[in-house]
């Protein structure tokens, strides 16, 4: 089972926080979900950066999306 929540950036822990920041560089963060699925939390971050948008996904501690599933 899977829920989403849109949320505030200032609602993320810190470790997922800053790997949000890092991510979006340049970019506006312009909406973050809170994804929780069979107990684990994640973020669904959308970036706007040079007009076009970005989508990463960031675990709760800050590890990014393409390093969870290795």
């Amino acid at each position: 089972l899977s829920t989403g929540e849109e949320i505030a950036l200032a609602e993320v822990p810190d470790a997922a926080k800053t790997q949000i920041q890092t991510l979006s560089n340049s970019g506006k963060v312009i909406g973050v979900t809170k994804v929780t699925e069979n107990g684990v939390v994640s973020f669904d971050v959308d970036v706007r950066e040079q007009g076009k948008v970005k989508s990463y996904t960031v675990a709760e501690n800050g590890t990014p999306a393409s390093d969870l599933f290795q």
